[in-house]
C-alpha cells in the first residue's frame, strides 16, 4: 500500500495492489512531522485540541484506521527555541530530535545550541529521555534514517543534521553534547535544501 499525505490540508490519499485509482481520506489533523512507519501502523506528530501528541493509521487490507494518542510534550522547559523538529523510525523504534536555538537572537540566526532527543514508548504511550544510543548514527534532514556506526565506518552516538535552506553540515555529539559543523560545499552558487540517500555498496 502507498500512502500520500497532503502538505496544505488534513487530507491523504492512499492505494492498494490492484486498485485503479487513489483513494481520498478526510482527517481532522494532518502531520507535523514526517510520518513514519512500525509494525504496520503509521505515526506522525501534530497538534489536536492543543494537546501535543501522536496520531496513528492502522494498515490493514480492509480499510485505514486513524487514532490520536494524547501524550504529554516531550519538550523541555529550557529558554531556548526549537527551530526543527524530526520523527524518525530506527531499528523497530520511534525517535523525536528537536533542535534548540538561542532565544535573544533573530531568526536569521539558526545557530544550533541544544539538541534533545526521545524516544516513544508505544506501549505506555509516552516518551523517554534518550542520553545515548551508543552505535547507530542518525542522518536528520529530508528522508531521514539512521544506521549501524560500525559497519560504516562513521562515529556512532552522532547526530549528523542539515538545516532549512543552510549548507551547512552540523554533527551532534550525544556524548559530550557539543554540535561541530563544516561546509562541505562552499564554492555553490546557490544552494537549495540537500537530502541523506543510501547508496547500495553490495552490487
Amino acid at each position: 500500500m502507498v500512502v500520500l499525505f497532503e502538505t496544505t490540508g488534513p487530507s491523504f490519499y492512499y492505494c492498494k495492489v490492484g486498485d485503479q485509482q487513489w483513494t481520498w481520506i478526510e482527517q481532522l489533523v494532518s502531520p507535523e512531522l514526517n510520518p513514519v512507519t512500525l509494525d504496520g501502523r503509521i505515526f506522525f506528530c501534530n497538534t489536536k485540541g492543543g494537546v501535543w501528541g501522536v496520531g496513528t493509521i492502522d494498515i490493514n487490507p480492509d480499510r485505514l484506521a486513524f487514532s490520536f494518542l494524547g501524550l504529554q510534550d516531550p519538550r523541555l522547559n529550557v529558554p531556548w527555541e526549537c527551530i526543527q523538529d524530526y520523527l524518525v523510525e530506527s531499528f523497530g523504534e520511534i525517535f523525536s530530535f528537536r533542535f534548540l536555538r538561542n532565544a535573544d537572537y533573530g531568526w536569521e540566526d539558526h545557530e544550533v545550541i541544544a539538541v534533545q532527543v526521545f524516544k516513544l514508548d508505544v506501549s505506555r504511550r509516552e516518551w523517554e529521555r534518550v542520553q545515548s544510543f551508543k552505535d547507530r548514527a542518525f542522518f536528520l534532514g529530508s528522508f531521514p534514517f539512521s544506521c549501524p556506526a560500525t559497519q560504516t565506518g562513521i562515529k556512532g552516538n552522532h547526530v549528523y543534521f542539515q538545516l532549512y535552506n543552510d549548507p551547512t553540515l552540523y554533527v551532534y555529539n550525544m556524548e559530550d553534547g557539543t554540535v561541530l559543523f563544516s561546509m562541505p560545499c562552499p564554492n555553490l552558487s546557490e544552494w537549495y535544501t540537500s537530502f541523506w540517500t543510501i547508496p547500495n555498496l553490495g552490487r
